[in-house]
């Protein structure tokens, strides 16, 4: 009887760790991209801050729409030469959202248009 409650114990915990899976348990809504089309993406990002540096928004929303191409560019996920040149353009970026926030916009042109040309020639590392 013993041994019947040891087995039956065993096969209930082995059915119940079986009954799901960890995908299940994993972040819904969550898109992975491949690190091109993760490039692309924070290009388009930074295409969008450099329309509305042109259209003469207000720089709490260029500040925005740099932070919005910073948070994109998190999704990069390659090797290491690649995450050294990832994260030198996002210094360029944080470096664009001061000079955004403090109201320098000229100055934040010419580092997203730098940091835009550093993350495009990022694709060829790949």
């Amino acid at each position: 009887m013993k041994i019947s409650k040891k087995i039956l114990l065993a096969l209930f915990i082995a059915a119940s760790a079986g009954s799901f899976s960890s995908v299940s348990i994993a972040e819904e809504g969550r898109t992975t991209f491949s690190p091109s089309v993760a490039i692309d993406n924070v290009a388009k990002d930074i295409d969008t801050a450099l329309a509305a540096i042109t259209a003469k928004k207000d720089n709490d929303i260029v500040a925005g729409l740099i932070k919005d191409a910073k948070d994109t560019s998190k999704e990069i996920n390659a090797s290491d030469k690649v995450a050294f040149g990832v994260n030198k353009a996002r210094n360029l970026l944080k470096n664009a959202l001061a000079e955004a926030k403090n109201g320098d916009l000229v100055t934040a042109e010419d580092t997203l248009k730098k940091a835009k040309a550093d993350f495009l020639a990022l694709k060829s590392i790949l």
